[in-house]
């Protein structure tokens, strides 16, 4: 089962980066030695047998704000305050990293190897795991519970210090929404984009990282309180990462 799971990861990465888009390279037989001639070294499996990658697992706290939500008039009688929310950010995704993508250079399409080249990481979660939890016990009158799930697809810069990750992708959100100042509950539940920007740095060593960021949402609009519809969530989050060294035969070398 946990190969299974693995390798349809990896059948998402892949393709991401244009590594199976043309047919891995046969070895070339080996010839046999001449007597007297010393034989050449033997032929090991080659770097297109085996896909190293690392499962990125990761958790860590957020603050969100749904923007539009109230009205925003403090001299109006139905003013009401913020609309933050606080959660937690989870993280479960595969990633390869430079070496793995140079090494697959020659099946990238032209058009992006340039990008490839300046790329740090590249990686990919399950859509099914969900990428925030809302967890906020009624506080300043608001109570919210709630996920957002995603498919998304990030990738690193080297910053010579540090990394920076660009990632983004589409998302559907449900959140239970209920401000004990007005007698309506709201179930926000709508499909959306995510685009995240995040610095992230080793702790002593590069299995274990510390990830600090931002993120924005962009909803289908849906009608809160005070005629107001939300349309975007704001947040900012701190992560913790673990990341686990994986070898899978590649599931793209032609068998012979």
């Amino acid at each position: 089962m946990k190969n299974l799971i693995l390798s349809s990861v990896l059948l998402l990465i892949l393709p991401s980066l244009g590594l199976a888009q043309t047919p891995a390279k046969p070895i070339t037989p080996v010839k046999v030695p001449t007597p007297g001639v010393q034989a050449p070294a033997p032929i090991t499996a080659t770097s297109d047998h085996k896909i190293p990658f690392f499962l990125d697992i990761g958790f860590g706290l957020g603050e969100y704000e749904i923007y539009d939500v109230y009205n925003s008039n403090p001299a109006d009688p139905d003013f009401k305050t913020s609309s933050k929310i606080y959660g937690t950010q989870l993280v479960v995704r595969a990633t390869v990293e430079k070496e793995t993508i140079q090494r697959f250079m020659d099946k990238i399409p032209p058009e992006a190897r340039d990008f490839a080249n300046k790329t740090e990481s590249f990686s990919v979660g399950t859509f099914w795991i969900p990428k925030t939890l809302y967890i906020n016990p009624r506080k300043d009158h608001v109570q919210a519970f709630g996920a957002t799930w995603g498919l998304i697809l990030g990738t690193g810069l080297d910053m010579k210090f540090l990394k920076l990750n660009i990632a983004g992708g589409p998302i559907i959100t449900y959140i239970n929404f209920d401000d004990d100042r007005d007698t309506k509950k709201i179930n926000f539940i709508r499909p959306g984009l995510r685009g995240t920007v995040s610095a992230q740095v080793p702790l002593f060593t590069k299995y274990v990282q510390f990830e600090v960021g931002g993120l924005g949402d962009i909803y289908v609009p849906q009608k809160f309180y005070a005629d107001k519809s939300a349309w975007n969530i704001k947040a900012y989050f701190a992560n913790i990462h673990f990341f686990i060294p994986i070898e899978l035969d590649n599931p793209f070398k032609d068998k012979k």
